[in-house]
Formats: structure tokens, C-alpha cells, sequence
């Protein structure tokens, strides 16, 4: 219950760019303690864990690579939706 209230409070406050940083921060914190108990990761072998970690870990390498090109492209991406807006409005 905590972390649902701490989740409603970020929402109110407006920190920019950094409410979407702290929103990920309390969903990886939410989704690990589901994991760690509902899923039974805490009384099961080490493997398990070590799975989890590691596809956990390639997720968030793919979107970081997703993250470093929508980043190098942002510019082409604007300019072609403005262009697609402009004939859209013709």
C-alpha cells in the first residue's frame, strides 16, 4: 500500500522530466517484490534468480539501444511529421 500512495503522490508533483525516471523507479520496485514473493523467487534455487535477472537485464538493454536511436533520429522523425501534418491540412 505504500508504494501505491508513494505512486499517487509522484503523479501530483510535477519534477519535468524526472516524474517518468521516479514512475519507473516505483514500477521496478513493485514488479521486483512481486517476483521475489508472489512468484516464489525467494524460496526457490539460485538459477531461477539468475534467469530472471539476466532477461530482466536484456530488456532493459534493448530499450536502451531503442532509447540511444529514437535519440540520434528524433530530428527526421519531427521533421516528417510536420511535413505529414502540412499535406494532411491541404
Amino acid at each position: 500500500m505504500v508504494l501505491t500512495f508513494l505512486t499517487v503522490a509522484a503523479i501530483q508533483i510535477d519534477l519535468g522530466s524526472l516524474n517518468i525516471v521516479i514512475a519507473l523507479a516505483i514500477a521496478v520496485v513493485k514488479g521486483s517484490l512481486v517476483v521475489y514473493y508472489f512468484m516464489h523467487l525467494k524460496w526457490d534455487r539460485a538459477f531461477h534468480a539468475l534467469c530472471i535477472v539476466l532477461a530482466i537485464a536484456f530488456v532493459g538493454i534493448m530499450i536502451g539501444y531503442t532509447l540511444i536511436d529514437t535519440g540520434e533520429f528524433k530530428n527526421n522523425i519531427h521533421t516528417a511529421d510536420v511535413a505529414a501534418e502540412r499535406t494532411a491540412a491541404k
